[in-house]
């Protein structure tokens, strides 16, 4: 299982994709996290203005952070979101 990096206990997930493509960084980082390989996470991804510049349903900070409360009972991962501009 890859993810962008992973440092001192922090996960990192850069997607500058398809919005598909960040539900399966998310398993993979509930995954490193119930193993305790990671304690936290950063998701780095586009701006909402960005996104819809890239393209179409492409991952942006707008919606993983309302999916990721939509998710709250399934994933524990705490996570920073950071937008690319």
């Amino acid at each position: 299982m890859s993810i962008t990096s992973l440092k001192d206990g922090i996960g990192l997930c850069l997607q500058t994709g398809n919005m598909a493509r960040v539900y399966a960084d998310l398993m993979k980082l509930q995954t490193l996290y119930l193993d305790n390989a990671i304690s936290a996470a950063v998701m780095v991804v586009p701006s909402q203005p960005i996104a819809l510049i890239i393209g179409k349903n492409i991952a942006q900070t707008t919606r993983i952070e309302r999916e990721l409360e939509i998710f709250r009972k399934a994933y524990h991962v705490p996570t920073l979101v950071l937008g690319l501009e």
